[in-house]
């Protein structure tokens, strides 16, 4: 694949350096030396006899009907079952002749794949030829093009790398097919960018469409700590044909101390985050075996105090008592109050001192003309108030006209008489 897009390159190098030498050798030969040049680039492309295109044809055509034989054999092959209902010499006589004929067609499909192949690269090759006898024919006519005038130009066509039969299932898990053995094995192979084991093994290949290295469990860990450094995995025993890996962190330890167990990373801190909770002269080491943790999981059990469950904290501010609960009293915590309460606001209706949330909390939505009133005002006919914000419309014919009692009594109607309406 590589080496298609280096081709590639070239070729598209070569096409832009040609066009700029062209026009000064145009300029310089005469129209019948263009046009003999010309010609001679066409016949090494295109003639029957010696053309890089009908060479490479023919090569193409004969590699299609090797992978038509051979997917026909391949066919035969899957096709070959023991013939049913039969005695058992006669079954006997199918079987052994059955298993020949597998064993030829096996034989003449591994032979035949390879002259595939080997026909398949050659192929690959001619149209190497074809692209480089292409490029002369296009400059050639390039040239010839800018002696003459716009309306005498001709137009060219580039041929079309033909694709064989794919017959080549890829290497990794999809079911991608390919021409050829070799682009079946490494079309769809990356370099997996992880290290790998206690040695650090780069370069190790992966398909793109298995999603994943299939050493993913060797891949080097990042630290737990936050330093993010990575090390190598530990081995820790043989699993079928494969062994199993675990993170290992050099920074990742045990509390040296003989009371604790607690672990962490140096990278954090640089001794035990709980060297206080240590057993000094005024504790009882444990007499033997691994120490126990207390339930805090703070210190071990032999460390003298209070070890009590708590079902509350007594811890208060101003907004009420700590809601943190089920805690060890030898176990810190984070205290967590209730919420404030919402802030008091007086209404601001005069009249009313009812506590709300806003200042306007008991006014009504204000008319088109603005008018408002508050809900808590005693003072106050509701069904008048709604009936001075009705919404009208005018009941004249051809005027749509809404209004609001509050605005005015009767709306101007927009009918072209021009009177004033009544509201329906």
């Amino acid at each position: 694949m590589r080496r298609k897009h280096l081709i590639f390159a070239v070729a598209i190098s070569l096409l832009l350096g040609s066009f700029v030498a062209l026009i000064a050798v145009s300029q310089q030969k005469t129209l019948r030396q263009l046009e003999n040049e010309m010609e001679a680039a066409w016949n090494n492309l295109y003639n029957p006899e010696y053309g890089a295109w009908p060479i490479y044809k023919s090569a193409f055509d004969k590699l299609e009907g090797k992978i038509k034989k051979f997917i026909e054999d391949h066919e035969k092959l899957q096709g070959i079952k023991l013939s049913p209902k039969l005695d058992w010499a006669s079954a006997l006589v199918d079987g052994v002749n059955k298993n020949l004929e597998a064993k030829h067609l096996s034989t003449s499909l591994r032979q035949q794949l390879s002259a595939i192949e080997t026909l398949g690269n050659e192929v690959e090759f001619l149209w190497l030829d074809v692209q480089a006898a292409w490029y002369a024919y296009y400059d050639a006519v390039g040239a010839y093009n800018y002696a003459i005038s716009p309306e005498e130009r001709i137009g060219i066509t580039e041929p079309t790398k033909l694709s064989p039969t794919a017959i080549f299932l890829c290497a990794g898990s999809c079911d991608a097919l390919f021409e050829t053995a070799s682009l079946a094995q490494v079309s769809h192979q990356v370099y997996c960018p992880e290290k790998h084991g206690t040695s650090g093994t780069t370069g190790v290949t992966l398909y793109v469409c298995s999603g994943s290295c299939d050493r993913s469990d060797e891949h080097w860990r990042v630290c737990g700590g936050t330093c993010g450094n990575k090390y190598a995995p530990k081995k820790v025993h043989r699993q079928g044909n494969h062994y199993v890996w675990v993170a290992n962190s050099p920074h990742h330890v045990t509390c040296s101390h003989e009371s604790c167990v607690e672990t962490y990373y140096t990278c954090e801190h640089s001794t035990c985050p709980n060297a206080s909770n240590h057993i000094s002269g005024g504790g009882t080491p444990p007499t033997g075996g691994t120490p126990s943790m207390h339930p805090c999981n703070v210190h071990n059990t032999t460390v003298s105090g209070d070890h009590s469950l708590q079902s509350s904290c007594s811890s208060s501010n101003a907004n009420g008592t700590c809601t943190v609960t089920s805690f060890y009293a030898c176990q810190s915590h984070t205290h967590v109050y209730p919420p404030p309460p919402p802030p008091t606001v007086r209404c601001g209706r005069s009249a009313c001192t009812a506590s709300v949330s806003s200042s306007t909390e008991h006014q009504s939505s204000p008319c088109a003309a603005g008018d408002t009133y508050y809900t808590c005002n005693p003072n106050v006919n509701v069904s008048q108030w709604e009936n001075r914000h009705r919404v009208r419309t005018c009941r004249r014919s051809g005027c749509g006209n809404t209004w609001q009692l509050c605005q005015s009594s009767t709306p101007s109607c927009s009918a072209k008489s021009g009177k004033r309406c009544s509201a329906r």
